[in-house]
C-alpha cells in the first residue's frame, strides 16, 4: 500500500469514527440545538474556504501545467466547476429525496400547526424568528422529521438524502488525497468534511430517534452505519479511479479535472448549509464570527504546511 493510500486510510477511518461518535451523542447527553447549528455553520464556512481558498486553486493549477494554451485551460476551470455546482443543484431538486412533502389533508394541518405554534413560542421568548420554510433539504439534518404518520420511508428518505451528498464530499476527498503534493491538501479537505459531516450525523441521529413508530435498532443502526460509510467508500473509489485514468502522461490534468469539479459540489453544499444556517440561528453576530473562522481556517492551515515544506 502507498504511503498515499495509507493517508487516505488513516483519514477515512478518522471521518467514520467521528461520524458515530457524533450519531451516539444524542442518546449519552442532550444536545444544545445552538451548538449544532454553531457547529454546522463552522463546517459550512470550511466548506466555502476549502473551495475557494483551496480546492479550486489547486485544480486550476494542475490545468495550467497540462494545458497548451491559455485560452482552453480557462475555459475548462469554468466548465468544469460549473458542471459540479450544477450536478449537486439537480440532485438536490430532482433526485435526493425531501422529508417534508406533503401526503394529505392532514400532513399540511399539522405542518401548519406545528409552525405557528413555533412562531408563538419565538414570540413569547422575545425572539424574531424567520419563517421557516417547510421543505427539508437533503443536504441539511437541522430540522426534524415530522412526527405524524412517520414510517421507515421517511428514514430511507431522510438517510438517503444526505448520505448522497456525503458521497460528493469523498470524491472530493479521494481527489485531494490523489492529488496532494505535500502542501496539506487532504487535511484541509479531511478538516471541512469532518466539521461539516459531525453536525450532520448527529441531526440525523436525532431525527431517527424521533420517528413514531419507532425504529427498531437494526434499521437504526444500518441508516446510521451507511451514512458513516459513504464518504469514505466514494473517497476510496474515487481515488482507486484516478489511479487507473492517471496512469498515462497525456491524462496528467485527470486530478484538475476532479478537484475543480469537487470544488463546484463544495460551493453548492456550502451556500444551501450557509442559507440554513441563517434561517435557524438568531444570533447574527455569532452565525458571522464563525462563519469567518470556518472560511479562513483552511487558507491558513494551507500556508503552514507550505511553509513548513
Amino acid at each position: 500500500m502507498s504511503s498515499r493510500s495509507l493517508h487516505l486510510l488513516l483519514i477515512c477511518i478518522c471521518i467514520t469514527l467521528g461520524s458515530l461518535l457524533a450519531a451516539l451523542s444524542p442518546q449519552i447527553f442532550k444536545v444544545r440545538q445552538e451548538n449544532i447549528i454553531k457547529l454546522a455553520t463552522l463546517g459550512a464556512g470550511l466548506l466555502v474556504g476549502s473551495a475557494l481558498g483551496i480546492v479550486i486553486p489547486e485544480g486550476v493549477e494542475s490545468i495550467y501545467e497540462h494545458s497548451s494554451s491559455t485560452e482552453t485551460a480557462s475555459r475548462k476551470i469554468g466548465i468544469l466547476t460549473t458542471t459540479g455546482f450544477v450536478m449537486m443543484l439537480l440532485i438536490d431538486t430532482l433526485i435526493a429525496p425531501h422529508n417534508t412533502h406533503s401526503h394529505g389533508k392532514q400532513d399540511v394541518q399539522h405542518d401548519e400547526r406545528e409552525h405557528d405554534e413555533h412562531a408563538e413560542e419565538g414570540h413569547s421568548n422575545g425572539h424574531n424568528h424567520a419563517h421557516a420554510p417547510r421543505r427539508m433539504r437533503s443536504y441539511t439534518p437541522l430540522r426534524p422529521i415530522s412526527t405524524i404518520n412517520t414510517s421507515p420511508s421517511k428514514a430511507i428518505s431522510k438517510t438517503a438524502g444526505l448520505t448522497i451528498h456525503s458521497i460528493c464530499d469523498g470524491v472530493a476527498l479521494g481527489a485531494a488525497t490523489y492529488g496532494d503534493n505535500g502542501g496539506g491538501l487532504s487535511l484541509v479537505v479531511f478538516l471541512a468534511i469532518a466539521v461539516h459531516k459531525a453536525p450532520a450525523s448527529l441531526g440525523l441521529s436525532s431525527s431517527l430517534l424521533n420517528l413514531v413508530p419507532q425504529l427498531s435498532r437494526t434499521f437504526y443502526r444500518l441508516c446510521i452505519v451507511i451514512f458513516s460509510l459513504s464518504t469514505p467508500f466514494s473517497a476510496f473509489a474515487t481515488y482507486t479511479a484516478l489511479h487507473l485514468l492517471n496512469l498515462g502522461t497525456a491524462l496528467g490534468s485527470i486530478p484538475g479535472y476532479a478537484l475543480l469539479f469537487s470544488g463546484g459540489t463544495f460551493l453548492f453544499v456550502a451556500t444551501q448549509a450557509t442559507s440554513e444556517q441563517l434561517e435557524c440561528s438568531t444570533d447574527r453576530k455569532g452565525f458571522l464570527s464563525m462563519y469567518l473562522i470556518g472560511i479562513f481556517a483552511p487558507v491558513l492551515v494551507s500556508v503552514f504546511f507550505k511553509h513548513s515544506h
